[in-house]
């Protein structure tokens, strides 16, 4: 399980904050316990902390993103390695600065077309690491112009985050304009997807678990199945239990991607594989009789 550091109004004490009282003729009893153990450990394991007051990780999970939600209780982003490297680069004075727009025709551009992208004018700081990460990496105008369009996009429109995420891409070799395009249209059709089954589940807006957007990774991006594949199963699954079950989608979809399936059409060449694979026989496949075997094989 992971390793959770939150902060709260209140640290190593049981004071509870004005802020819940409106809250108390809503929350649960796992939601006040919840509450009560971040008031005192603002640093915990959720194995351990479900454990030791007596509710399921699953559910001190939920929990936990409710009062998340409130506002009450803050999980910081992970600190990444890229993250910390910001504090490591060249920190250049003013007057380099300014010279380097002045003679360096092509930054001077850059910094105008970024302050355009942004939507304001960039500081000393800004002007910094645009400079840095225009220098240490060799990074073209159009991947720096493309990263900021990504950032405004995810409403993180400030240079830090960029410079993090471009530090992060060069880390894991993408270091061209043409692999940057490849690994954000990846990104893109992550989210579309993620998006889709969000809705077709009923979702809304529902912050998932971790173990929930771990599902989304593996089904989407590891086995690059398309989201007809997992409508199709999510309808069979549907009829089968008559809920929504993740962990059950889950047994379904991995034993089709075990037969090599990624779109619906997928199933009827099955029927045409060679010897030694297994597969039902020619002369008494069916499609349906497929899918509910393989719903059958999830439960057990």
């Amino acid at each position: 399980m992971k390793n959770i550091k939150i902060t709260s109004f209140t640290q190593n004490n049981f004071i509870m904050p004005g802020e819940i009282l409106p809250l108390l003729s809503k929350i649960n009893e796992t939601q006040l316990k919840v509450f009560v153990y971040c008031m005192g450990k603002s640093e915990f394991d959720i194995s351990v902390a479900s454990e030791s007051i007596g509710i399921s990780a699953e559910d001190f999970e939920e929990a936990l993103k409710f009062w998340i939600e409130t506002g009450l209780i803050s999980e910081p982003e992970s600190v990444s390695p890229a993250s910390k490297r910001i504090n490591l680069l060249q920190s250049y004075d003013g007057e380099t600065l300014a010279k380097a727009m002045e003679n360096e025709k092509d930054f001077a551009s850059l910094k105008d077309t970024v302050e355009e992208m942004l939507g304001k004018v960039l500081n000393k700081n800004d002007i910094n690491l645009l400079y840095n990460i225009y220098h240490f990496s060799g990074l073209g105008a159009d991947f720096v112009c493309t990263l900021v369009a990504y950032a405004v996009a995810r409403g993180k429109a400030n240079m830090r985050y960029i410079t993090q995420t471009a530090l992060s891409m060069y880390d894991e070799g993408v270091d061209t304009y043409e692999k940057l395009e490849a690994v954000l249209s990846a990104r893109q059709k992550q989210e579309d997807m993620r998006s889709r089954f969000l809705a077709l589940c009923g979702f809304g807006s529902r912050k998932l678990s971790s173990k929930e957007e771990g599902y989304m990774t593996k089904w989407f991006s590891e086995f690059d199945l398309s989201f007809d594949v997992v409508k199709v199963a999510y309808e069979k699954m549907v009829d089968s239990i008559g809920e929504v079950r993740l962990a059950y989608l889950d047994k379904i979809l991995t034993d089709w991607h075990g037969q090599g399936i990624k779109a619906p059409e997928d199933i009827q060449k099955l029927q045409g594989r060679p010897k030694g694979v297994k597969t039902l026989p020619a002369d008494s496949f069916d499609i349906n009789e497929f899918i509910d075997a393989a719903l059958k094989r999830g439960v057990n």
